[in-house]
C-alpha cells in the first residue's frame, strides 16, 4: 500500500523533550501546589459549548475583517476552544507526502480522524499549561526547529522551508510545536518532586541485575479502554508496522502514531530487565535478535510493537563485533550443480578481497543485498552466524555458502571483548525518574480528558 502520511521532511526525531529547547529559569516555574490543587477544566456539561456557540453560532468561521468564511466550519469544541476544519486541513497538509488530492478517500478520512484526536489533546494540554502560566514564544518554536534540524543533520532552516512549500501556515507550526514544548515544560517541573530513595536504588542495584538479560528497547503503543476500541488499536498498530517495514524511521512513526509518553523520545525506553517486561512482550523478545521488529503484541490494555535495539547478556564478558553479510541472488531456475558453479566463480573473486570497504564495493558491483551487524554481541546472533563469525579473521571474507537461491558471504570488520559494567547509581536514578515522569504525564492527560467537554462536529 502506498504510504502518504509522514513527517519525513521534518526528519527522524520529531520530538521536543523537556531538555530539547532552552528552558526558562527556575523562577519561571509555577508553584506545583497551584497546578495540583486548582481545577483547570470546566465541569462536563454544556456550558462550555454554549460559550463557544456564542462566538461561532453559525458553525462557520469569521476572518479578521469580520466576514464569514462559509468554507470553514467547526470540527470540534474542546471546552471553550474551537478547532476549525481549516485547522484540521492545515495539520493534515503538514503530515502528508505529496499532493493531498492523490490520497484515497478512506485513507484521508482515517487520517483526519487521527489528526483531530491529536488536535483535541493539544487543546487540552494548552489549557492546563496556560493555567499554569506557561506560554510559548516564537523563539521557543525556533529553538525546537533548530534542535530537530541538528538532531537529524538537516540544513538550517530546511524544515521551515519545506513546510512553507507545502503551504503550512506559521500558526499551524507554532500550535504543533508550541503544545509539545509547553507540555514538556509542565511535566518537567514535576521532575524535582520525584523522590528516588535508597530502597528504590537498592532494588535496582541488586546483584540479580547482572544475572538477568536486559533489552535495549523502543516501542509503539496503541492503547484501548474497551473491546469497542480494540479493533481500532490493532488497525493502528498494523498501519504503523507497515510504515516502518516500508522504510520509515521507527522514531518518526512513534512520534506521529504511538499513544505512550515514550513517543516524545521517538519511542525509546532504554534498557529494560527481562523480568520487568510485560509477560507477552517478554515471550516475544525471547525469539528476537538485536535489530528486529516485533509484530503487534496484545498486552493487558493495548497493542505494542517493540524494536529490539540490543541485548545485554548476564555474563560479564562477551565478544562484540561489527560484521557484513552479502547475499547474492541466483536465478531461480538454476540446478544445484549450476548453483555450485556460480558459487565457485564468486569464491575466486572474494578470495582477492581485503577489508570491509572492498567487500562493500564488490557487493555494489554484484547488486547484492547487504546486511550490517553493528556492535552486536556474538551470542545474540543465530547459531549458524556464530559458527561462521566466531573464528573468522578481521577483514577476511568467509567462504560462500548457498541458501535457497542465494550465495552468502560474511566479513568481520571489527571485533572487541566488551566488559558489561553495571549501571551506576546516577544512571539508575535518572531511569527511575524518567519512568515515573512518563507514567505521570500519561495519567495527567487521561485525567484532563475525563473532565473535558468535547463536542466533535464532523
Amino acid at each position: 500500500m502506498k504510504n502518504f502520511f509522514s513527517l519525513a521532511s521534518i526528519g527522524i526525531l520529531l520530538a521536543v523533550t523537556v531538555h530539547a529547547v532552552d528552558m526558562p529559569g527556575a523562577d519561571y516555574a509555577p508553584p506545583l501546589e497551584k497546578i495540583k490543587d486548582e481545577p483547570t477544566m470546566p465541569p462536563c456539561h454544556s456550558h462550555g459549548l454554549k460559550e463557544a456557540e456564542k462566538v461561532h453560532h453559525s458553525g462557520s468561521h469569521k476572518n479578521p475583517k469580520g466576514k464569514v468564511d462559509e468554507s470553514v466550519h467547526i470540527a470540534a469544541v474542546v471546552n471553550h476552544r474551537i478547532i476549525t476544519t481549516k485547522d484540521l486541513d492545515e495539520r493534515v497538509k503538514m503530515l502528508i507526502k505529496g499532493n493531498i488530492a492523490e490520497i484515497p478517500a478512506p485513507e484521508l478520512k482515517k487520517a483526519r480522524h487521527d489528526v483531530l484526536r491529536q488536535l483535541i489533546d493539544e487543546k487540552l494540554q494548552l489549557e492546563i499549561t496556560e493555567n499554569a502560566k506557561i506560554f510559548i514564544t516564537d523563539e521557543d518554536v525556533k529553538n525546537a526547529l533548530r534542535y530537530m534540524e541538528e538532531q537529524n543533520h538537516l540544513e538550517s532552516g530546511s524544515i521551515e522551508k519545506d513546510l512553507k512549500g507545502k503551504g503550512v501556515s506559521d500558526k499551524t507550526v507554532k500550535d504543533y510545536f508550541g503544545a509539545r514544548v509547553a507540555w514538556s515544560r509542565l511535566i518537567g517541573y514535576y521532575r524535582d518532586t520525584i523522590d528516588v530513595g535508597k530502597k528504590d536504588l537498592a532494588e535496582q542495584a541488586k546483584e540479580k541485575d547482572l544475572k538477568e538479560k536486559q533489552y535495549l528497547l523502543a516501542e509503539l503503543v496503541f492503547g484501548f479502554q474497551s473491546m469497542m476500541d480494540e479493533e481500532n488499536a490493532r488497525h493502528e498498530a498494523m498501519q504503523a508496522l507497515g510504515r516502518v517495514k516500508q522504510g520509515e524511521h521507527f522514531s518518526q512513526v512513534a512520534h506521529e502514531m504511538s499513544h505512550a509518553p515514550s513517543a516524545a523520545s521517538g519511542g525509546d525506553i532504554g534498557w529494560i530487565q527481562e523480568s520487568h517486561c510485560e509477560v507477552p512482550v517478554r515471550q516475544a523478545l525471547r525469539f528476537m535478535k538485536a535489530g528486529e521488529l516485533s509484530e503487534p503484541i496484545r498486552t493487558e490494555d493495548g497493542y505494542k510493537i517493540v524494536l529490539l535495539r540490543n541485548i545485554m547478556h548476564p555474563h560479564k564478558q562477551t565478544d562484540t563485533l561489527t560484521a557484513r553479510q552479502l547475499e547474492i541472488k541466483l536465478a531461480a531456475h538454476l540446478s544445484q550443480t549450476e548453483k555450485e558453479e556460480e558459487k565457485s566463480r564468486f569464491d575466486g573473486l572474494f578470495e582477492t578481497i581485503e577489508g570491509c570497504e572492498q567487500f562493500d564495493k564488490v557487493g555494489e558491483q554484484l547488486e547484492s543485498e547487504l546486511h550490517i551487524y553493528k556492535d552486536v554481541s556474538l551470542p545474540d546472533l543465530s547459531e549458524d552466524l556464530q559458527t561462521v563469525l566466531k573464528d573468522l579473521p578481521v577483514g577476511k571474507p568467509s567462504t560462500g555458502y548457498i541458501t535457497d537461491n542465494s550465495v552468502v558471504y560474511l566479513m568481520v570488520c571489527h571485533r572487541a571483548l566488551a566488559t558489561v559494567q553495571p549501571i551506576n547509581a546516577e544512571e539508575k536514578t535518572d531511569a527511575i525518574v524518567s519512568q515515573r515522569l512518563g507514567a505521570f504525564a500519561e495519567q495527567k492527560l487521561r485525567d484532563i480528558r475525563r473532565v473535558a467537554a468535547i463536542d466533535i462536529r464532523i
